[in-house]
C-alpha cells in the first residue's frame, strides 16, 4: 500500500543534508529500500508461520486420528466468528469517526453564525 500511494511510514527516518535533486532522490530511494526490506521480512515471517501451522496440523492429525476433523472445524468456525467480530468493530469505529469528522467540519461555532 505504501509503495502504490508513495507514502512514507512514520517509523522510517532518513536524514540527508542538502536540498538539491540528488539528495531528494537519495532520500526517496532509501525510503523505498526500507519499505522493500520490511515487505521481505514480513513475507518471510508469514512463510515461517505457515510452515509451523502446517507441521502443527500434521502433528494434531497424527495424534488425534478421527477426532481431528471435528477439532479443525471448531477452530475454523471460532476463528471466522472472531475475525468477523473484529472486522465489524473496526468498521463501526471507522464509520463513527468518519461521520464525526464530517459533522465537525460542517458545524460553525455559534459566535460565527451572527
Amino acid at each position: 500500500m505504501c509503495k502504490v500511494k508513495q507514502l512514507k511510514p512514520t517509523y522510517i527516518n532518513v536524514k540527508i543534508n542538502g536540498q538539491n535533486p540528488q539528495d531528494k532522490r537519495t532520500t526517496i530511494n532509501a525510503i523505498r529500500f526500507r519499505i522493500n526490506q520490511e515487505i521481505k521480512f514480513l513475507y518471510c515471517k508469514k512463510q515461517n508461520l505457515h510452515q509451523r501451522l502446517y507441521y502443527l496440523h500434521l502433528a494434531g492429525a497424527h495424534h488425534y486420528d478421527c477426532m481431528w476433523q471435528h477439532i479443525q472445524e471448531y477452530i475454523e468456525s471460532h476463528a471466522a466468528r472472531h475475525t468477523t467480530h473484529n472486522h465489524n468493530q473496526a468498521h463501526s469505529k471507522q464509520c463513527t469517526t468518519h461521520t464525526h469528522t464530517h459533522t465537525k467540519k460542517n458545524m460553525l461555532p455559534q459566535h460565527q453564525l451572527t
